[in-house]
């Protein structure tokens, strides 16, 4: 964040969730569960600017904190990531794994905002989710 103001632009938030997980971990197991997630982070990671940091919330959810990144470079770099996963596949033991990614994205404010932007970038997540996943939903202030 503070990179991000030292540039006079803000940073940017992606919250991403691994649609229908609990299948995954239902058909190929917890150890294939695990080897999901980080082919996941991998695949985010080789489209991601070098300067780019994802941290996993848990399950199967992580931000991933863009510096420097406006709203509209944010949604460019998270559909990048969407279609990157959607088109890779992952080889395991039980036979071949696809995976779809729904995400939510906002622009940080100031510090004082910072809890309101945790709370609607995961509204905008929600709201992915709800209008049929493998979808990017951006977040606003009012």
């Amino acid at each position: 964040m503070k990179k991000a103001q030292r540039c006079l632009r803000s940073a940017s938030l992606l919250t991403i969730d691994v649609d229908h997980f609990k299948l995954v971990n239902d058909k190929y197991g917890h150890s294939g569960g695990d080897q999901a997630l980080k082919f996941l982070v991998d695949r985010i990671q080789e489209v991601l600017p070098q300067d780019g940091q994802i941290f996993r919330i848990g399950g199967e959810e992580f931000y991933v904190l863009l510096p420097v990144c406006d709203l509209s470079e944010a949604r460019v770099i998270a559909e990048r990531v969407r279609k990157h996963i959607l088109d890779q596949t992952l080889s395991l033991k039980n036979g071949e794994l696809a995976m779809t990614v729904s995400i939510g994205a906002i622009q940080l404010a100031s510090e004082e905002q910072l809890e309101e932007s945790f709370k609607r970038v995961d509204q905008a997540l929600y709201e992915a989710k709800s209008s049929g996943r493998n979808r990017v939903c951006l977040a606003y202030y009012d």
